[in-house]
């Protein structure tokens, strides 16, 4: 013999699907904001991560360019005479223009 299975009336199921569809929204209004907040402070972290890396490798560049100025007396020349047109004592400096005729 067959049981018979009960028969689930539409009418029943209807106020729980109702109910069911409405607790899912009611849930994703509060949790998807807080979702794309995370996602948009992920990606600002990333830029953060990526400007930091520069921003050390800059700090680097910069104390090696520095720890160049203390201690190399070579550089300090070449800045001296080419930023600052400083000479030795009886040197005479030439400045030669695109035309090739010296001044």
């Amino acid at each position: 013999m067959q049981e018979k299975l009960p028969q689930v009336k539409i009418e029943n199921l209807l106020p729980k699907a109702v109910v069911g569809l409405l607790f899912i929204i009611v849930v994703g209004a509060f949790f998807l904001p807080s979702y794309t907040r995370i996602k948009e402070l992920e990606r600002e972290k990333k830029k953060l991560a990526e400007n930091l890396r520069r921003m050390q490798k800059r700090i680097k560049e910069l104390s090696l360019s520095n720890k160049s100025v203390k201690e190399d007396s070579f550089y300090i020349e070449k800045i001296g005479r080419e930023n600052l047109g400083l000479a030795k004592d009886k040197e005479v400096i030439v400045h030669i223009s695109r035309g090739g005729a010296a001044r």
